[in-house]
């Protein structure tokens, strides 16, 4: 099993108001973004992060970190999936 784990940053959110549908729509909407299936797609964890953290400019007002990771047995998917780590910061296992 590859087991790609990738955390996801969006500003001006607040992790304590996203909903579970919301959550369910941002796995949805990672699952389409990637073409993957929806059921490779697990989100962990959705945490506030504060304004400058780390220097990172994109999160200068705020916003949340959302970490997932994508489990599939298809070697050649966790391949392809290698350039979204210029995107997003990113590690694949395999297990």
């Amino acid at each position: 099993t590859y087991i790609i784990k990738q955390t996801l940053s969006i500003m001006g959110l607040k992790a304590d108001a996203i909903t579970p549908q919301q959550k369910q729509s941002i796995g949805d909407g990672l699952a389409t973004a990637l073409q993957i299936d929806r059921n490779t797609v697990f989100i962990l964890a959705i945490t506030d992060v504060q304004a400058g953290k780390g220097g990172d400019r994109r999160l200068s007002g705020g916003g949340i970190e959302i970490d997932y990771e994508i489990r599939t047995l298809d070697g050649g998917l966790a391949s392809n999936l290698e350039p979204v780590r210029k995107f997003h910061k990113c590690e694949i296992f395999i297990a």
